[in-house]
Parts: structure tokens; C-alpha cells; sequence
């Protein structure tokens, strides 16, 4: 008699046991269970068999009972996850608040400071004007867009120097027009929600550009979408046109009041 070196079964000649291997070798390639893992299972239940037979009947239903219980406590353990990720998602909440509260209380002292050093401040909040109550197709513009219809580069772009100074000369001379952003030494002011405030992040910036791709400008246009880029590829670039749509843009103080 030969035998499977697997699964241990016996067979008659050395031609079924060829055929059992064959089938074997088959399944495997095709991942089907061999004679091998079957042996296991069959070996497997039938110590479990065993166990239950032996074993008292309480016994089960205890040990039944018990995984109830820990399958419960572990319900409630998931609960109490979830309920002190929620407080956590709260508290977290709150502190961001409180930072963005604290950074407007420190920009506020810095304006009270900056008043309080130069007075005619309170004169320049009187004066500006936020930008989107402004028109800038109204016929008072109008030396603002000839100077962009006639001075801008072929092909304009404020990645490069010269279109950047034709940009801040059109919005240096659109806040003499109209003032909505002053600089008092190397600081920008502007009106917040009819609030001085402070720039301290290109916000008149950006701004300006978002107002002339408004227009139908396609360089501003065009920028204003770099400027959203989150690529660090592209952050390099974005510095360079926020400082030359930046630079002799907006008008001193002394030069407007």
C-alpha cells in the first residue's frame, strides 16, 4: 500500500497515488484547499469535538456568558472612544478659537500702539474706503486701467519684474484716487469691516490682484490662482510676484492725508 505524504492516505498503486498528487498540485495552482489543509480541518474540528465532550455543559455556558459580558464592555469601551474623541475634537475647537482671539486682541493693541505714536491714524480710518465697495469700472478708474492697457508687457505676468511694477503703479494710483490701503513707514493699513487693521499677510495684496482679475485682467487672473498653489514647488514663486505686486504699491501715509 502506498501512502500521501500530506494527508497520509492510502492507496493501491503507485498510478492512483500519481492521479491524487496530480489533483493536488492542481488545486494548489488554482487556490483550492489540498488533501494537506483538509487533514488539518478534519484533525482540527475533531479536537474541538473532543473538547465540547468533555467538557461540562456550565462550563460552556459560562464561558459564553463571559464573552457576552466582554463583548458589552467592550461596546461601551468604544463609546467612551468615541464620546472623549468628540470632547477632544471640542477642546480643540475652543483653543484654536482662543489662539485667532488672541492674535486679534495683539493686533489690536499693535494699532492702539501705532495711534497712539502717530494720531493721524485716526484721520487715515476715516479716509479708506474697503475695496469691494469700490467699482473700478466707474468712469473715475479709468487712469488706472490706462495704465495697464498701455503699459503692461506683451506678455504680462507678475513672476517677472516689469509687470509687477506696472501692477503696483496702477494700484498706487487707483488709492490715490481713492485711498483703501496706506503704508505709514514699512506697515499697510486698511479698513476691516469698517475696522483699521493691520496687514500682516499680503491681504491688501491679494486683494488688489483679485479687483484688476475682476476686471478681466488674465495676468491677475492667472496669479491669483498661483497664489492658491500648495505645491512647495511653487512657493518660491509666489513670494517673488507677492513682492512685486507688492512693492510701491500702495502710497505713505504723508502722500494721501
Amino acid at each position: 500500500m502506498l501512502q500521501c505524504p500530506d494527508c497520509h492516505e492510502t492507496f493501491k498503486n503507485s498510478r492512483s497515488l500519481y492521479n491524487h498528487k496530480s489533483r493536488e498540485k492542481k488545486k494548489k495552482r488554482n487556490g483550492l484547499p489540498t488533501c494537506a489543509i483538509r487533514k488539518q480541518y478534519i484533525e482540527e474540528n475533531q479536537i474541538v469535538r473532543e473538547t465540547i465532550e468533555n467538557t461540562d455543559k456550565r462550563e460552556i455556558f459560562q464561558a459564553i456568558h463571559e464573552r457576552s459580558e466582554t463583548a458589552s464592555t467592550n461596546v461601551l469601551l468604544e463609546d467612551l472612544k468615541k464620546q472623549l474623541g468628540n470632547q477632544n475634537k471640542k477642546m480643540d475647537c475652543l483653543i484654536q478659537q482662543n489662539e485667532e482671539q488672541n492674535i486679534k486682541i495683539s493686533e489690536l493693541k499693535d494699532i492702539m500702539i501705532d495711534v497712539q505714536n502717530n494720531p493721524r491714524l485716526l484721520v487715515l480710518c476715516n479716509n479708506l474706503y474697503s475695496l469691494k465697495e469700490l467699482n473700478l469700472a466707474a468712469p473715475e478708474f479709468k487712469p488706472v486701467l490706462e495704465i495697464l492697457d498701455k503699459e503692461l508687457p506683451e506678455y504680462p505676468n507678475l513672476g517677472n519684474i516689469k509687470t509687477g511694477k506696472i501692477h503696483a503703479k496702477a494700484i498706487n494710483k487707483l488709492n490715490h484716487i481713492q485711498p483703501t490701503a496706506l503704508k505709514n513707514g514699512e506697515d499697510i493699513y486698511f479698513k476691516n469691516d469698517n475696522i483699521l487693521a493691520k496687514d500682516t499677510d499680503n491681504t491688501t495684496t491679494k486683494a488688489f490682484i483679485d479687483a484688476i482679475g475682476k476686471l478681466g485682467y488674465e495676468y491677475a487672473q492667472k496669479a491669483l490662482d498661483d497664489l492658491r498653489s500648495q505645491r512647495e514647488s511653487d512657493q518660491m514663486f509666489k513670494k517673488e510676484s507677492l513682492s512685486n505686486a507688492t512693492k510701491d504699491a500702495i502710497p505713505q501715509l504723508n502722500d494721501i492725508v
